[in-house]
């Protein structure tokens, strides 16, 4: 399972297909989806937005980059779909989290 989730994180900006990843661990996409579940307590596609969305924290800490870069540079095809899934995750809009965590600069 770490060695899946390190796969995971190191290829967030790609797309990421159930088949795929359970070619990776030589499993049925229906076995690896049971079994993941089991082991992470979330579906793999959920999995992978909450990895995705912990991802955003730093880049929307620095406050430099606009919303829509950031979305794209967690593996996000959109800043709409990226804003949707932040809120329901967080209960806050990304520019809100921004908003909360000021930037410290010096």
């Amino acid at each position: 399972m770490r060695q899946l989730v390190a796969s995971i994180d190191a290829h967030l900006v790609v797309p990421l297909s159930l088949a795929t990843l359970a070619d990776t661990v030589r499993l049925s996409t229906g076995h690896f989806a049971r079994k993941f579940h089991h082991s992470a307590g979330l579906s793999v596609n959920r999995f992978i937005n909450t990895r995705r969305i912990s991802a955003s924290f730093p880049l929307l800490l620095q406050g430099t980059s606009p919303l829509a870069a950031i979305a794209m540079d967690v593996g996000f095809s959109s800043q709409s779909h990226f804003t949707r899934l932040f809120t329901g995750l967080t209960g806050i809009t990304p520019d809100q989290f921004r908003r909360l965590h000021p930037r410290v600069v010096g």
